[in-house]
């Protein structure tokens, strides 16, 4: 995404004792010497209140909850009828003129996978040709050129924006069957994995931009996309999109290798050309990894501060986390290896038992708030049906959900960052020169996907 502070980091002080530690290796004389820093953490402050004691009791409580989301949304970001409109136009998430000529593509996307949960919820037919009308908005707006390529450009700016579109293209397959969608959402991968491939191989990771300087964890949208679409791919009749499938199919496996190795904090590793260790096994990932094509170093930002997690600035991200687990789940289904169950399983524990994302049983919106919620209907279809999930994992969809309602809808039907009440993403970005506000449709469909996904999980009777 086009946004300077979904990558920017601000230091924090805490650091877990006990969970993860640095140690800095200095080579002397062909010895090392090695020097561990920790500190002891400060007990956290809560201010947190969240909002599960005010849901009222009953049969269908969070499906009825997301059908009066859904109208909010409808009426904010849909534009004309159900059959022949689409979600309105946006500039940096804003609502702008009609006349004007849509420049991204992940902006809608982040809606149209609240589109599919709700659609996944009530079975809706009116919801599918909602679906459908803003697939044939995307073709009338986005040429093939831009729905498969420019990379480094728009739409395609970053691998998260290429990640983003190519899961709202299988979204729309799905609503439609269009075999143009998945076409376009393979191609779109395929060509973001070779465009930002480091040094040409997919395996050695993928970077976010252009610069060249970082991978992202951002990256799991593709991944997650490049799944799909080789299970739909296989089913199709064309040799093509078979062939092209099993092509993405093995750079998704390359690259998911590549990520939990170096991305995953799973034990000691070490980094920067064997000078840094990090010890840190709380099974989470991190955010960003700067990886050096010159020198082969690899390190992660924030390495000296693993337990920088917090509101609207952290070394992790939630959306993050979860791609990953979905990731994981997706390659289990394909591949029946229950090293991939065991994995997803075990990331939605980490971020359950995690201090700094569970507060008071509530998800931390951490970093991005214009992503965070992007992957919470599959969480919930894919992750959270795991054998191994329980009532803690699912509990933090429904409790999240809760505290949304009540601190975040504002008066006119749209959806505040903050989850758990409070300012904190408008203070940290109210300077910025696109600051986060509910109005951008981004802000609030990541936001208000919570509600429609805690109904998606009482449709499945996941509680």
């Amino acid at each position: 995404m086009n946004r300077k502070h979904a990558i920017k980091h601000i230091p924090l002080k805490r650091v877990a004792a006990g969970l993860c530690s640095l140690v800095l290796f200095v080579q002397l004389s062909g010895c090392q010497q090695g020097e561990t820093s920790s500190s002891t953490s400060d007990s956290k402050e809560s201010t947190v209140s969240t909002g599960g004691d005010n849901v009222e009791s009953g049969k269908n409580i969070w499906q009825n909850a997301a059908e009066a989301a859904m109208k909010d949304v409808l009426q904010n970001f849909w534009y004309q009828d159900v059959e022949n409109g689409h979600l309105i136009k946006t500039d940096h998430g804003l609502p702008m003129a009609e006349e004007r000529q849509q420049g991204m593509m992940w902006e809608h996307a982040t809606m149209v996978f609240v589109l599919e949960t709700y659609a996944d919820m009530t079975g809706s037919e009116e919801a599918k040709k909602r679906l459908a009308a803003q697939w044939q908005y995307t073709l009338s707006e986005f040429n093939e050129e831009k729905r498969t390529g420019l990379f480094g450009r728009e739409p395609n700016i970053a691998a998260d924006d290429a990640g983003w579109g190519a899961m709202a293209f299988m979204a729309f397959y799905r609503a439609t069957g269009d075999i143009q969608a998945l076409k376009s959402a393979g191609e779109l991968v395929n060509g973001a994995y070779d465009h930002w491939a480091v040094n040409g191989d997919i395996a050695q990771g993928m970077y976010y931009n252009d610069e060249r300087r970082f991978v992202c964890t951002a990256s799991a949208a593709s991944m997650c996309a490049g799944l799909d679409f080789y299970i739909e791919a296989q089913k199709s009749d064309s040799a093509y999109l078979k062939e092209l499938g099993n092509t993405v199919l093995e750079k998704t496996k390359k690259l998911y290798g590549w990520m939990t190795d170096q991305m995953q904090r799973n034990g000691k590793k070490v980094y920067a050309n064997n000078t840094i260790t990090v010890d840190c096994d709380d099974k989470l990932f991190w955010m960003c990894v700067d990886v050096d094509e010159q020198t082969g170093s690899i390190l992660p930002q924030g390495y000296s501060r693993p337990m920088d997690i917090r509101e609207a600035g952290s070394v992790s991200s939630l959306f993050g986390n979860m791609a990953m687990g979905i990731v994981n789940a997706k390659l289990f289904h394909i591949t029946g290896e229950t090293l991939y169950c065991e994995r997803a399983v075990e990331i939605a524990k980490a971020l359950t038992a995690s201090s700094s994302y569970n507060i008071n049983g509530c998800f931390l919106n951490d970093r991005d708030a214009w992503a965070n919620g992007s992957f919470v209907g599959a969480w919930v279809k894919e992750v959270l049906t795991l054998d191994g999930i329980t009532a803690a994992e699912i509990d933090m969809i429904t409790n999240t959900a809760a505290s949304i309602q009540k601190n975040c809808r504002t008066d006119k039907g749209y959806y505040r960052a903050e989850w758990l009440g409070g300012n904190a993403w408008t203070k940290a970005t109210q300077s910025m020169a696109t600051p986060t506000v509910p109005e951008q449709i981004m802000t609030t469909a990541n936001t208000v996907h919570f509600i429609v996904a805690a109904g998606l999980a009482e449709a499945k009777n996941l509680f």
